[in-house]
């Protein structure tokens, strides 16, 4: 929805004025807002499975302790992938606005592969949790596989068609040439970074079922603030690589592989399995 925003107000379409640079910001805000609302409006009604009534946002302190001593590794981690995409935005502006409409497209583009796996990736996560607290570490492992199969079918098809069809995707958003040589360059980043976070979503949301928050949320700041932000800025400045905007491209490749050998090696250890280590 977001993404659909973005193109009308980035490029004018229909009655909608052309913004620019200025339509990306307001495209997200907007996608995002009827998104909270029609999620708002389906749990409000009562006719889903799971619904909320106003009496059940009463505060109850003990449930709120539990979700927040839950809940702050993970957010942090949010804030990690936050803070990249944000300085990333500002490095490429400074090559122009065509580089940064190019880099807002490809960002939004490499979020589909994402948004459609990530349910896969939850559906794991609630399987080793289940496995771990009924003390069958076996079946948590093969839920593991299990999920890895499924999640990196789906990213790594995805990555396939990324990079094979990249260039009539971006046609379909801008006629602009240089936009789409730009664009063109990060869709064959992106298409790399599918492969890596095709085995990274699983990792991470395994050990986070199995409640072993912090040690991902460690990896994940490490990863975003010592080494991607450095790597990106010294890749693109004229006093460092000198790679321009493709040096921004070339950091979130290398970061998403990083992150994911790191957190799979984590993994490995199969200390998330063991009752006193969660």
């Amino acid at each position: 929805m977001a993404l659909g925003a973005e193109w009308l107000l980035i490029f004018g379409k229909g009655p909608f004025p052309a913004l620019g640079v200025r339509g990306v910001a307001l495209g997200l805000a907007c996608g995002q807002g009827v998104g909270i609302a029609l999620a708002l409006r389906v749990l409000f009604r009562g006719t889903s499975r799971i619904h909320l009534r106003l009496h059940h946002l009463r505060p109850d302190p003990v449930v709120l302790r539990r979700i927040l001593s839950l809940s702050w590794p993970p957010g942090l981690q949010m804030i990690g992938g936050f803070l990249v995409t944000a300085f990333f935005l500002r490095l490429v502006g400074g090559f122009g606005e065509k580089a940064q409409a190019a880099y807002s497209i490809g960002l939004r583009l490499g979020m589909v592969g994402p948004i459609l796996a990530f349910p896969l990736a939850g559906a794991c996560a609630t399987l080793v949790g289940q496995n771990l607290g009924a003390g069958n570490r076996r079946r948590a492992w093969r839920a593991l596989g299990v999920g890895l199969v499924a999640h990196t079918s789906l990213l790594w098809t995805g990555a396939a068609l990324l990079f094979l069809f990249r260039g009539p995707i971006l046609t379909a958003f801008t006629q602009d040439p240089e936009v789409i040589r730009i664009g063109s360059r990060l869709l064959v980043y992106q298409a790399g970074a599918f492969l890596f976070w095709g085995l990274y979503f699983v990792f991470f949301r395994a050990l986070q079922g199995a409640g072993d928050v912090k040690v991902p949320m460690l990896l994940s700041l490490g990863n975003s603030l010592l080494l991607t932000l450095p790597l990106g800025a010294w890749l693109s400045s004229p006093r460092g690589a000198d790679l321009g905007p493709e040096g921004v491209f070339l950091a979130t490749l290398i970061s998403a592989g990083t992150i994911t050998l790191a957190t799979g090696a984590w993994l490995a250890t199969g200390r998330w399995t063991r009752p006193w280590t969660r």
